[in-house]
């Protein structure tokens, strides 16, 4: 699925959640969706993370300032930052 096409240099993108639907549009302008997190999320401990959000590939196009690389090497959405800039417009 398109999802899974995200390309961002040196980063891994987009392999953990798995069975992505798109839910709606938020009014921040970022397309909201529903996941499950697949064995190896679960065996890196992102199991503890929601299943509904935004896809931090998507969030890196509008808000990067937002978007920032774990560890693991995975796309991270700083939901905490984002919320004081853009969630608000909801």
């Amino acid at each position: 699925d398109g999802i899974r096409d995200y390309k961002v240099t040196g980063v891994q993108t987009c392999a953990l959640p798995i069975y992505i639907k798109q839910i709606g549009i938020h009014a921040n302008g970022l397309a909201m969706y529903s996941w499950q997190w697949n064995d190896e999320a679960q065996s890196r401990g992102f199991d503890i993370y929601p299943t509904e959000g935004f896809m931090a590939q998507e969030a890196n196009e509008l808000y990067p300032q937002h978007v920032h690389v774990h560890p693991s090497g995975y796309l991270m959405l700083d939901y905490a930052s984002l919320s004081n800039e853009a969630m608000g417009a909801a």
